[in-house]
């Protein structure tokens, strides 16, 4: 078996380098989005460590190009402080390998980071940092992006950043916090999409090295399509087979189960979910729910669609990257809430279309409650809604009373509280669709 050193095949490790690398050399700021846990430290490390990809995109400036990589996993405590403190000692450190100093008692850390700069600046050096979990710093007092920003016009020909986020740092809310520095992080963008087939076909040649196990074709096939791509569902799903000992003993069908419910896994989901706003968990929701994006949050949709979170299935509907993601926010949508899609014409509970269960009558009642959710719905209104213009002659109270007695057996066969549909004597009817 041939030795696997690369994290993905070269022609996808050349293609991310040239996004990533070829604005950097045109003196452009870049912000690169990856999926929480989708392998971005592995690829930092490998482009910092394996040079070749690179040096081959800068050509003659690489030789004058320092790399320093900023990892806030390497603070000691969580402060502003520190971490321009972290910024210092990395440059520190390039200036003791090429063997300079810098000037003593100077003013402070930043004073020290300008002059550092300016020092290998005169040397003909361009300082490129790449800060890592970029979204660390958002927790920190807003002068932390006026002292970036000040570390970026020491020459802005010299000195840029590389930025790299699981979150959405282009929702106006963070660019607001930024105040100019959001000049530096929209500069430029590149979204790292989740791995294709191919990809998470090298992957698993990659794990059955490491592990010295054999994954079967079908299992293989299962595993990609719960985990969609994403790299750390992928590498856990194998490795919690493997411990276990359970894709050889029982079915593919069961080892679906248990992967589905597999504590590790919802945890990683726990994390992608966490690090999404609120108008892309309801976005999510919503694919869940009727499998489409309403209108109103298709421009919110950017990060999802671009990183491979939300894809176009072959039947034009949206879907979430893999079956293991969808099974947990499906498990966040709230149980109790009947949803009405009038887009599909669909009823939608607990994430799973439910329309089916319902007669054409019984389907035009209920959503018409739904669409009147609290509202009292007299006799007369169901009477049209079920008979048309003409139901004066086909009015039957007996009738009624039947489709609402079956109505309710039918929402409480799917889980739904019946009693929520409420006979007000006298008065007509009620749906209550809260929580």
């Amino acid at each position: 078996m041939i030795t696997l050193k690369d994290p993905l095949p070269k022609d996808s490790l050349e293609k991310i380098a040239n996004k990533m690398f070829i604005p950097i050399k045109n003196k452009l700021c870049l912000t690169c989005f990856f999926v929480e846990g989708s392998g971005r430290r592995t690829l930092i490390n490998y482009f910092l460590n394996e040079k070749t990809i690179i040096h081959k995109i800068f050509g003659k400036t690489y030789k004058k190009t320092l790399f320093i990589y900023i990892n806030p996993d390497q603070m000691s405590n969580a402060s502003s402080d520190n971490y321009l403190s972290l910024i210092l000692n990395s440059i520190n450190i390039q200036i003791k390998k090429l063997n300079l100093k810098l000037p003593p008692n100077l003013d402070s850390t930043f004073s020290s980071i300008k002059v550092g700069l300016e020092l290998l600046i005169t040397k003909g050096y361009c300082i490129i940092f790449l800060l890592n979990d970029f979204e660390f710093l958002l927790q920190f007092p807003e002068t932390i992006f006026r002292n970036l920003e000040s570390v970026l016009a020491v020459n802005k020909n010299r000195v840029n950043f590389l930025f790299f986020s699981s979150v959405n740092l282009l929702e106006n809310s963070i660019l607001d916090k930024l105040h100019n520095f959001k000049y530096a992080v929209t500069q430029s963008s590149y979204y790292n999409e989740l791995l294709n087939q191919k990809e998470s076909a090298y992957i698993f040649d990659s794990i059955e090295e490491k592990l010295s196990v054999k994954i079967g074709d079908n299992l293989k096939k299962l595993i990609y399509e719960l985990c969609g791509g994403h790299a750390q569902l992928l590498k856990y799903c194998t490795h919690i087979l493997k411990e276990n000992k359970v894709g050889k003993i029982i079915s593919l069908a069961e080892t679906k189960l248990y992967l589905l419910n597999n504590h590790q896994l919802k945890n990683i989901c726990f994390d992608i979910w966490h690090s999404l706003n609120d108008f892309e968990k309801e976005i999510l929701t919503k694919i869940c729910v009727s499998g489409d994006i309403p209108q109103s949050l298709l421009p919110k949709s950017d990060f999802l669609v671009k990183t491979g979170i939300v894809k176009k299935s072959e039947d034009n509907h949206y879907v979430i990257f893999g079956q293991i993601f969808d099974h947990f926010i499906r498990s966040q949508v709230p149980k109790e809430k009947i949803i009405y899609d009038e887009k599909t014409d669909r009823i939608f509970f607990g994430g799973k279309s439910c329309g089916d269960k319902f007669t054409l009558q019984e389907f035009k009642m209920f959503t018409y409650f739904i669409k009147n959710e609290n509202k009292v719905i007299s006799r007369d209104e169901i009477g049209r809604i079920l008979w048309g213009k003409n139901y004066i002659d086909k009015y039957s109270d007996w009738s009624i009373d039947k489709i609402i007695s079956v109505l309710r057996k039918k929402l409480s066969n799917i889980g739904f509280s019946g009693q929520k549909l409420t006979t007000l004597k006298r008065r007509g009817f009620s749906f209550s669709n809260e929580i």
